[in-house]
């Protein structure tokens, strides 16, 4: 009655696209996985063939499923499954591929061209599963109306929604969907087998999908006649296994056996041929994957146990969901946001591996040449075997059955912090308390003996307690400090400090702030004086102001008076008071006599904010920061990163704007506030957010989309050159409300002398992207629209010879305007003034035969 099962699952979790409309999914790749377990389940699967597409593209999607349905036989069951965005246009579906574009339909797959391939398919049953998601975290009311599109001979179609519901995308991208948890549980063992003949069929689960109601909606069904097409197997159980030396309530929570997942065959055969040579012996190449499994006692009831699953599982976060490593780079010496970070899902032997690359690929210092080889060997600042050890440590040991917490390694300019869940096992940790690890390493008390145990066969777990030891003594062979261990809330935290090293220039430039300090406060004071004194200046201060206070002062005494001053100068009142106070009577008068003479000096600060969106997101930013005071080179120094809600953008500003003022509260000249923007703030009144400290600064906002165009920087930097050394040659274009975007965008290339654009329409979205791609340097406009004495003021600021002081003449406009007519010109007018050689993350002035600088989020970080 019933041919060949055969499954083709198609899951896309990314849209490259168009990322806003479609932003990143989190649970189809987990919905394909767990739903593949399922089918080929040795208890409960029927499916002899599974094939599982992961963000595919649409011509391949098309291709691989046309082939899938036109390869049936007529006896065949075949099943397609979707996890992935939909969209809906004119009564018409779509199910939405990698590189599908909302504005082209054709770049997604139509329902009409899926129910084709279906009608052309000899198979007598069609099962069709359909899981879309539409935008955001929600599925699509799509979903519901596909059931009647796809109605036919032999069709099945099960939907996760009503026409008008909405189905959840799953909360993290280790877990699957509400809809398809629920699916995946009715195929293992949720649904019931009504008749009793040993079957699920499309009934039963349809009735245990519309019992669970997922996610709170109510699922949707289509099928041709009576859906009594087997699906899954009933009590077809596995021969019993070897009764059990203790009854199965008293197994440790690991030596359970789960259905969640089924066994990997290349994870097995990867650590096979891994196993140290004593345990090959024991363990010989002509074992079955089963008999491997059984002598490791890793299997239980034909199935794999908790411990098998993280060991050699398909997908082991469905049998744990927090059975994942989370790591992230922070700036500084503080929890902000993360600098990179990535969550690793795999088996525990991938995890440890992956988690130990993270670190070594944060703090690898260079390479070294060897004796003894021709391949140099990578020097890294932390002590990494010990690094793998308490990884390892952690990973192996943690507390399998906390349902809420993962394992999580941290690098910071400092130190690299492990945390686990789970009390430490070789005795109590006062809470809170810090403990040196060595006085810890005592016995072994294995939490998860199994897991432990099996990963010593390859050494990637060190057996017998000789792994903390191990790790205590590199640190003490590169003398690193201790490692150290402390408790909180059933949190086990180990942080590793750094070796003692003593980097070259090179290497010393590129640390960040913070780390840079903790590397001089080891160094003798004569020792650090060197490192510091070829430095940039706002860079060496900021490193002597993060420097410990006994330190920082032993340095400036060896300074020459000259060079102590000019470092001194720099720093923040408080600071720079608190340092003028230890040092002895011959350099503070020096210091304070260069401190009297500066005070009158020329020149003028620049403080620049950058937004950009987190992760794509509409409402959540990151917020970055940096600072430079005038010098014959460009030098910013980058600030603390925040990620903040667009509600929070103003109040975030005016904090910056407060810090700066109290860092340059010693200097008088000038500072102008630059903000660097996405294309969707451009608009946004910035100037009003930095003025509210009380400021009268000039502002201007800067293109983060022309910064990150590195093919739109030849013209601008050409135009910019002409108005900041000629400005008298300039020219000026006043775009009219008439003008079409054509003409403008003609006009300004075939006249490389104009350095000004003026919009006097309200909708200016399109002209200011015309003039970026051109290199115009200075755009000015008004959010409202220019009236006829606006467009009279901002001209008499275009006189000959005076656009190179626009950011001033432009404040000078607005603060006059907001006092006689605030309706007029107060939060209205916006001038984008944009000097290629002052990007933020560049650390010198750009020169023609530099390489192409890189964009804002792969910059090296100096603070």
């Amino acid at each position: 009655m019933f041919g060949v099962y055969r499954a083709l699952l198609v899951c896309n979790s990314l849209y490259e696209a168009d990322t806003t409309t479609f932003p990143p999914l989190n649970s189809p790749a987990t919905d394909g996985a767990s739903l593949r377990d399922a089918l080929r389940d040795p208890a409960a699967g029927l499916f002899e063939s599974v094939e599982l597409l992961l963000d595919r593209k649409r011509q391949d999607l098309a291709e691989t499923a046309n082939r899938f349905f036109a390869g049936a036989d007529a006896d065949d069951v075949l099943l397609f499954y979707f996890s992935g965005h939909g969209l809906s246009r004119n009564q018409h579906f779509y199910l939405c591929t990698r590189d599908t574009d909302p504005q082209f339909v054709a770049t997604a797959l139509s329902g009409h061209d899926l129910a084709y391939y279906v009608e052309e398919s000899v198979a007598r049953y069609k099962i069709l599963i359909l899981d879309c998601c539409h935008s955001g975290a929600f599925k699509s009311p799509v979903a519901g109306a596909i059931a009647e599109q796809f109605s036919g001979a032999g069709r099945f179609v099960i939907t996760a929604t009503t026409a008008s519901g909405l189905a959840r995308d799953g909360a993290h991208p280790s877990l699957t969907s509400p809809f398809t948890r629920a699916l995946v549980h009715g195929l293992r063992d949720g649904a019931v087998d009504a008749d009793q003949d040993g079957f699920v069929d499309l009934d039963d689960l349809y009735a245990h999908l519309r019992a669970v109601r997922p996610g709170g909606e109510l699922p949707q069904q289509n099928f041709d006649g009576s859906g009594q097409v087997r699906i899954a197997r009933r009590g077809w159980p596995a021969p019993a296994p070897a009764p059990d030396p203790e009854p199965a309530a008293a197994l440790p929570f690991l030596d359970t056996p789960t259905a969640a997942t089924t066994i990997s065959p290349e994870r097995i055969s990867r650590f096979r041929a891994n196993l140290r040579s004593d345990i090959a012996a024991r363990m010989p190449p002509e074992l079955t994957a089963t008999e491997f499994l059984q002598r490791a006692h890793l299997l239980a009831a034909g199935r794999l146990t908790r411990a098998g699953a993280l060991l050699f599982g398909e997908n082991p976060t469905a049998v744990l969901p927090t059975a994942v490593v989370q790591c992230a780079r922070f700036h500084g010496t503080s929890k902000g946001v993360p600098f990179d970070k990535t969550d690793l899902d795999g088996s525990v032997a991938e995890q440890i591996v992956q988690a130990i690359e993270f670190v070594a690929a944060q703090s690898q210092r260079g390479e070294t040449p060897t004796g003894d080889s021709p391949i140099a060997r990578p020097v890294f600042r932390y002590p990494m075997v010990a690094v793998r050890e308490i990884v390892a440590n952690a990973v192996v040991h943690r507390d399998y059955a906390n349902e809420v917490a993962c394992v999580h390694v941290r690098v910071f300019d400092d130190r690299v912090e492990v945390s686990n869940p789970g009390g430490w096992t070789t005795g109590a940790i006062p809470e809170g308390e810090s403990h040196p690890l060595e006085g810890l390493a005592g016995d072994s008390h294995r939490r998860n003996f199994r897991l432990a145990r099996t990963l010593t066969w390859m050494r990637l777990v060190e057996g017998e307690g000789s792994g903390i030891p191990r790790a205590v003594g590199e640190c003490r062979s590169v003398e690193a400090p201790a490692p150290t261990v402390s408790q909180r809330d059933g949190i086990v935290t180990v942080t590793i400090y750094p070796r003692n090293e003593t980097p070259d220039p090179v290497a010393l430039a590129a640390m960040s702030v913070a780390e840079a300090a903790v590397v001089l406060d080891r160094m003798d004071a004569e020792e650090a004086v060197e490192r510091l004194l070829p430095m940039p200046p706002e860079r060496a201060v900021q490193i002597v102001a993060a420097m410990r206070q006994a330190k920082a002062t032993a340095v400036l005494e060896r300074m020459d008076p000259a060079d102590s001053a000019r470092l001194v100068r720099e720093l923040a009142q408080d600071s720079r008071s608190l340092l003028l106070r230890q040092l002895s009577g011959v350099t503070r008068r020096a210091v304070e006599e260069s401190l009297r003479r500066s005070a009158t000096s020329p020149g003028g600060g620049h403080l620049i904010i950058q937004f950009e969106h987190y992760f794509g997101g509409d409402d959540s930013y990151i917020v970055s920061q940096w600072h430079a005071w005038d010098g014959p080179t460009w030098q910013p120094v980058r600030g603390e990163d925040r990620q903040v809600e667009r509600d929070d953008l103003e109040r975030v500003v005016e904090s910056v704007v407060t810090e700066t003022e109290r860092r340059w509260a010693h200097l008088s000249g000038p500072i102008t506030v630059e903000f660097v923007l996405p294309s969707d703030l451009l608009d946004a009144p910035v100037e009003r957010w930095a003025r509210q400290a009380g400021g009268d600064y000039p502002v201007v906002v800067r293109s983060l989309e022309r910064m990150r165009s590195v093919h739109w920087h030849r013209v601008w930097r050409s135009r910019w050159r002409v108005l900041s050394e000629t400005p008298d040659r300039v020219l000026t274009h006043f775009a009219g409300r008439d003008e079409s975007l054509q003409h403008l965008e003609l006009t300004l290339k075939l006249d490389s002398a104009i350095g000004v654009l003026v919009l006097e329409g309200t909708d200016n979205a399109d002209r200011i992207v015309a003039g970026l791609r051109s290199g115009i340097p200075a755009i000015l406009w008004h959010r409202r629209g220019m009236s006829a004495d606006t467009r009279a003021a901002v001209a008499r600021l275009l006189a000959p010879g005076s656009v190179n002081r626009l950011p001033a003449l432009v404040c000078d406009l607005q603060l006059s305007a907001a006092l006689s007519e605030p309706d007029r010109l107060d939060d209205g007018l916006v001038l984008l003034w944009d000097d290629p050689d002052r990007m933020p993350w560049n650390f010198h002035r750009p020169d023609p035969s530099d390489p192409v600088p890189p964009p804002p989020g792969d910059a090296p970080v100096s603070g």
